[in-house]
């Protein structure tokens, strides 16, 4: 007895980029239009998710049976686009027979020729015209022909043969349902082999043209996970929905403009992170050469990598409190603060990129005289910091610089450095982390509608030492005022003696002045009581 001719039925995986894509063309292009349209099958994209509930699935599946020939899919789906949630259901019509088609026989296509080997790989070697295709073994070789020779070349031995994408043992895939139906109308009488390529023959006992009965007897609507003949729903708003992603203003990155205070391996990895957001402006500062040991830490070539880059470099020796000026260096010293100055002001962003912490203090104190966005980076023993400055305009509650944390005014700590204290050599593989953390950090600053003046947020910290400190060495009100009045003078008297920013001396007087207001009481007075 003859077994029903049973088939594996598609399923259906959606890439995001479809529904990207569908979503610009209802909105920009389609909008209120439901007409098909033609892609690899067909789609009918509805205006409203009632209409979609409401519409006629038998009717859209019987109208897009009538118009199979060949191997045809399509595809049905609405959208919702301005909510991205898109509510679809895939249909792969197929034309049925009534009554269905029957297996007579099923074998391996090895058992079919018989145990030949070499036939089953010649048939593989020649069987490339297509999806579907005819096959015939005749005096000793494979002949293979298109569907549209079919009429030379039927007669005995000659098998249908399909690309089958089932993955099921015995059971052919959905594209033979509409290749059945062109065999009962194109060779009426005729029997097929299909093979799939799990090497499986099947002789089936093909109902007749008479009996086929297009309207209503197209099937092909895709079922859920339950088996349920229902509709789907893609929830993408979470990726597509522009209420709910973060709008990347490349513009205001490309067009900013970087000083970066340093050179050396932290320098260049910030410069080449900086290029790759599209900074096209970088100013380096540095008073040194690359030595022969560097070059492997510190990867330039920025006009190398691209051509268009305005890249700019200034030898400029940075003056530093605790590190007195020579009577013969004054006037070398006061061109370098002015020329630093201007530098600082004709930027957007600074980097703090030198390997010490008192050549960082002037640039700190001119960025905060300019309210400049400043970013510090810096490596320890075994960590590293990447900090944002605050800004004037960021009001009472600004971040604190690099050194409101000290307790101390900054000084000389390169005389008789370690070497692990004094390079990067010791810690090449946190130099590029460090410098990416503190490029990502401006980069998230500059996407923020305030800018520099943004608040830090809780979930990513900005700074790892808390609000401005008002008594701060470098940032606060003080030594800002100090510098507006008296210019370089100040500063020239910081690099000669760093303790002129302590305010140790103030501290001791205002503890002495507290333990004088004190009443202290007489040792004999206890004695008494």
């Amino acid at each position: 007895m003859s077994n029903i001719l049973r088939f594996e039925a598609f399923s259906s995986v959606v890439e995001p980029e479809f529904w990207a894509g569908l979503a610009h063309h209802k909105l920009h292009s389609a909008q209120l239009d439901t007409a098909r349209t033609d892609i690899e099958g067909e789609f009918v994209s509805g205006r409203r998710h009632a209409e979609f509930k409401a519409a006629d699935k038998g009717e859209l599946l019987r109208t897009a049976g009538q118009g199979i020939l060949d191997d045809i899919q399509s595809g049905k789906a609405t959208a919702t686009p301005e909510k991205y949630r898109f509510y679809h259901w895939f249909a792969f019509p197929a034309i049925t027979a009534d009554p269905p088609d029957t297996v007579a026989k099923e074998q391996t296509l090895l058992e079919y020729v018989g145990g030949d080997e070499d036939r089953v790989r010649d048939l593989a070697r020649v069987a490339t015209v297509g999806g579907a295709f005819l096959a015939k073994y005749s005096m000793g070789q494979w002949q293979v022909g298109r569907l549209s020779d079919w009429q030379g070349f039927f007669g005995d031995g000659v098998m249908l043969g399909f690309v089958d994408p089932s993955s099921h043992a015995t059971r052919p895939g959905w594209p033979l349902r509409n290749l059945l139906a062109w065999l009962r109308t194109c060779a009426p009488g005729a029997d097929a082999d299909p093979v799939p390529p799990e090497s499986i023959v099947l002789d089936i006992n093909v109902t007749r043209a008479g009996d086929l009965k297009a309207q209503g007897q197209v099937s092909g609507w895709e079922r859920n996970e339950a088996g349920r003949l229902v509709p789907r729903m893609a929830n993408l708003s979470a990726s597509m929905d522009p209420s709910r992603l973060a709008e990347l203003i490349s513009g205001g990155i490309s067009a900013t403009r970087a000083l970066l205070l340093g050179a050396g391996t932290l320098g260049s990895y910030a410069a080449r992170a900086l290029l790759a957001w599209g900074v096209r402006k970088i100013t380096f500062v540095d008073n040194g050469k690359v030595s022969f040991s560097n070059p492997a830490r510190q990867p330039f070539a920025l006009r190398r990598i691209f051509p268009n880059v305005d890249a700019q470099g200034e030898q400029l020796s940075i003056p530093m409190p605790g590190h007195p000026v020579p009577e013969s260096e004054r006037e070398a010293t006061r061109q370098a603060v002015g020329r630093l100055e201007q530098l600082v002001e004709s930027h957007d962003v600074v980097f703090l990129l030198t390997d010490s912490r008192e050549s960082r203090w002037l640039a700190t104190v001119l960025g905060a005289l300019h309210d400049k966005l400043v970013v510090c980076i810096a490596l320890g023993f075994d960590s590293f910091v990447a900090m944002r400055h605050g800004v004037r305009s960021q009001g009472s509650g600004r971040l604190g610089c690099y050194f409101c944390s000290d307790v101390v005014a900054p000084t000389d700590s390169l005389t008789d450095r370690t070497l692990d204290q004094q390079c990067t050599v010791t810690r090449p593989g946190l130099a590029p982390i460090a410098s990416g953390m503190g490029v990502e950090l401006v980069s998230t600053i500059l996407q923020h509608p305030l800018g520099k003046a943004a608040a830090a947020d809780a979930d990513a910290g900005h700074t790892i030492v808390g609000h401005a400190y008002d008594k701060c060495t470098a940032c606060s009100d003080s030594v800002l005022s100090a510098y507006r009045e008296h210019g370089y003078a100040f500063l020239e008297r910081v690099f000669n003696n760093a303790c002129t920013l302590t305010g140790l001396a103030q501290l001791h007087r205002e503890t002495e002045e507290l333990m004088d207001d004190i009443e202290w009481t007489d040792d004999d007075a206890f004695e008494e009581l």
